[in-house]
């Protein structure tokens, strides 16, 4: 419970954080806040992710963080920039998928 919990408030930080970049990209009036912002929640989920390296294998602790908070980011950045996601980068999502999965199949 504690690491998933742990590894769900990272993803979704991670998530967050990214969002708010791309909101302080869009206006020179909002850049700071943006900024500030996305920096700040940036620093909490890295105090998730030491949470996490001491639980989990660091080889598995990246695989799944990492991979995870870009492919989270990917589709949110996506979705609230209403673009779509065509067939390679479909298939490109379905092999980071498969590649978390594995790593978290041969702990």
């Amino acid at each position: 419970m504690y690491l998933s919990v742990n590894i769900a408030l990272f993803l979704l930080l991670q998530v967050v954080a990214a969002l708010l970049f791309r909101w302080a990209s869009t206006a020179s009036q909002v850049y700071w806040w943006g900024m500030g912002l996305g920096n700040s929640i940036g620093m909490i989920s890295i105090f998730m992710l030491i949470n996490i390296y001491k639980v989990l294998n660091p080889n598995l602790t990246l695989a799944i963080c990492a991979g995870g908070s870009f492919l989270l980011t990917q589709v949110a950045l996506s979705i609230v920039c209403k673009t779509q996601i065509n067939f390679l980068p479909s298939l490109g999502i379905i092999m980071i998928v498969g590649g978390i999965t594995i790593m978290a199949l041969s702990k």
